[in-house]
């Protein structure tokens, strides 16, 4: 790798006997050629280098070290199993760049503001340099090597800023892809495996990456994907957090989480909270961040890998997450509202009737029971008259929760909740003959007649429900078992209300 001393025009005798400036400018001469000849200039080319460079001076076992500038008390060596010495140790710590006592050598070689490298060699016996020529020599070789050091420092990271750009437009290459696809049922799962990958690429030491999505429902954070360290649970018997901020803020909740050391406000949409080794960055549907999307978080070996451009390139990637999951949100709003009542939350008419001709149609095939309850709240309209509608949509309201919460105990029947219109309700039983969907209904009118409704202003009023039962096995079509079951409705009114009638 290295010229041998052999090759050289001079020799070990002629630098040992020459001056300063001397030896200075032929080591100046050797290393020029040594770096004009070598097709890779890489650490390990500079430590032979330097190695070589201390043997024309008369210095052999040579030892290397690293020195960590954060944690002041780590240094370890390098390549080798001889740990340092406490010499070797208070020289790393102190202010000190060369020492030169009792025939030994130590110069410290500056790569980076975080690394520092410790050189530790042994004067050999029969050296004729003198001090001042030994300080002058040594001054040179910690000047230079340092930036040489740095020099290959910022190569590697010119090829590194070079590999995450270039895997950052592979990722908006591939985002653009799947924004265009016409099928978004899969779009998020497939922007996730990207995204990681992408993550890796920026962060080459990276200890662990995760991204977990926010669950509206159960106010809470789900991981979608995690490299390294596994993604950490809430504490067992702690309620989850209601608040996002909370998630992102209180470290005992996820582990990975470090206490935030500095708060970098970055961008309009999330704010990144940067601990000794870690990053976690929120991103959210709206800028106020009051709709959480979720958490993009790294961990890299120490905080020292963590520079400005990575943030950038990490806040890129979560910007166009963010893009990818507020459309995906968007259409999912726009698919639920299509198919769903906006004041209840059940399912709208349209969609109902078309559920309600599938399940017909099934029951008749498999041959197996179909029923379906038709309900209306009695005289609901003088509700909106009386109290005004804000009153009678918080009534509707409280009844669609009270349906659902009687459909989930029955959990043997396929249940379907549907809006009619107005307070005109019905429910889809398959599964349930009709005796059973009059059980079901006998059940519910109970539990309406028992409520207590509240309206504005803190008020509670009492109402009641007529329903009527049809059963598939007696009707050829899905549309005439409900006009059936309306029929038991209308009768269960004229027979004085608050009554279940089963059609015959």
């Amino acid at each position: 790798m290295v010229e041998s001393m052999s090759r050289m025009s001079i020799g070990r005798q002629w630098i040992a006997s020459g001056s300063s400036r001397a030896i200075i400018g032929q080591l100046e001469i050797f290393i020029g050629k040594q770096m004009m000849k070598s097709k890779n200039v890489e650490r390990k080319f500079l430590f032979a280098l330097l190695q070589r460079a201390l043997q024309l001076v008369s210095y052999n076992n040579l030892r290397f070290y690293f020195h960590d500038e954060i944690d002041k008390e780590r240094t370890v060596p390098i390549n080798r199993t001889q740990a340092p010495d406490d010499r070797v140790k208070e020289f790393a710590k102190g202010s000190a760049d060369i020492s030169i006592t009792g025939g030994g050598l130590l110069l410290k070689i500056f790569a980076s503001q975080y690394e520092t490298f410790i050189v530790q060699a042994d004067q050999q016996a029969g050296a004729a340099l003198a001090g001042p020529t030994i300080k002058r020599v040594a001054n040179y070789l910690q000047r230079k090597f340092s930036l040489e050091f740095q020099r290959v420092n910022e190569m590697q990271k010119t090829k590194a800023d070079a590999a995450r750009l270039e895997a950052i437009l592979q990722l908006g290459g591939e985002i653009d892809r799947q924004l265009a696809r016409t099928d978004r049922s899969e779009t998020t799962s497939s922007i996730i495996g990207p995204t990681m990958r992408t993550i890796s690429a920026i962060f080459p030491r990276l200890r662990s990456a995760h991204i977990a999505l926010w669950d509206n429902n159960n106010r809470t954070l789900v991981n979608a994907a995690s490299l390294g360290v596994q993604w950490a649970r809430p504490i067992e018997g702690e309620a989850p957090p209601f608040s996002f901020a909370e998630i992102v803020l209180l470290q005992k909740k996820l582990n990975f989480i470090h206490a935030p050391k500095i708060r970098l406000d970055r961008g309009d949409y999330g704010r990144a909270w940067r601990g000794g080794d870690s990053i976690i960055l929120p991103f959210y549907l709206d800028k106020d961040r009051t709709k959480p999307l979720g958490i993009v978080s790294i961990s890299t070996e120490a905080a020292r890998y963590l520079d400005r451009n990575q943030l950038t390139a990490l806040e890129f990637l979560v910007a166009a997450l963010r893009s990818k999951l507020t459309l995906d949100r968007f259409i999912a709003e726009l698919a639920w509202a299509s198919r769903h009542d906006g004041a209840t939350a059940l399912l709208n008419k349209k969609t109902g009737n078309e559920i309600l001709e599938s399940r017909f149609s099934s029951a008749k095939l498999a041959g197996t029971p179909m029923s379906m309850i038709m309900v209306d709240l009695d005289k609901f309209k003088s509700v909106n008259d009386t109290f005004g509608h804000v009153s009678g949509d918080m009534v509707l309201d409280r009844l669609s929760q009270l349906m659902r919460a009687h459909a989930a105990k029955y959990r043997n029947y396929d249940c379907e909740i549907v809006r009619d219109g107005g307070e005109e309700f019905y429910i889809i039983l398959s599964g349930a003959t009709a005796e059973e969907a009059r059980h079901f209904a006998e059940e519910l009118r109970e539990k309406i007649e028992a409520l207590p409704f509240e309206i504005a202003g803190g008020r509670r009023i009492n109402k009641t429900a007529s329903m009527g039962v049809a059963s598939a096995d007696n009707y050829a079509s899905a549309q005439s078992m409900k006009h059936a079951a309306d029929a038991a409705l209308y009768h269960a009114k004229e027979a004085g209300r608050n009554k279940v009638m089963v059609a015959t």
